[in-house]
C-alpha cells in the first residue's frame, strides 16, 4: 500500500564535502528553505554553534504564525564501533551530525 503525499517526510542529507563549499548565509538559506517546504535536514560533520544561532536568528524572520512555525534543532555524536570501523581505522570513529527539522514534526533518530 503506497504512503499518501501528505504522510511523507523528505529528508535532505548533506555531506561534509558539500557543507564545506557552502558559507554560513548558503547553509541557513538552504536549511530555511527545505524546511519551510517540510523537509527534515541532516548536516554531516554538524553546524558549529555560532552557525546554529544565526540559523535560529534567520528563522525567526520567517516565522509567519500560520505556515512556518519554526525549527528544532538537534545535535548528535555518532560512535561506530563495529569490526569493519576497527579493522580499517583500528579506532572507533566519532562523528556529529545536525538535523534542523520543523517544528510541528515529530521525529525520532537513533543509531544503531
Amino acid at each position: 500500500m503506497a504512503m499518501e503525499a501528505s504522510n511523507m517526510v523528505q529528508v535532505d542529507y548533506i555531506t561534509a564535502t558539500t557543507l564545506k563549499k557552502m558559507n554560513t548565509r548558503q547553509k541557513c538559506d538552504f536549511a530555511v528553505k527545505q524546511v519551510k517546504n517540510r523537509h527534515i535536514v541532516v548536516f554531516e560533520g554538524g553546524l558549529p554553534p555560532n552557525e546554529q544561532t544565526l540559523l535560529i536568528k534567520r528563522t525567526m524572520k520567517d516565522i509567519d504564525h500560520e505556515n512556518f512555525f519554526g525549527i528544532d534543532i538537534v545535535d548528535k555524536e555518532l560512535q561506530s564501533n563495529n569490526e569493519m570501523g576497527l579493522f580499517l581505522f583500528k579506532r572507533t570513529l566519532n562523528y556529529k551530525i545536525t538535523i534542523v527539522k520543523p517544528i510541528d514534526i515529530n521525529f525520532e533518530f537513533n543509531a544503531i
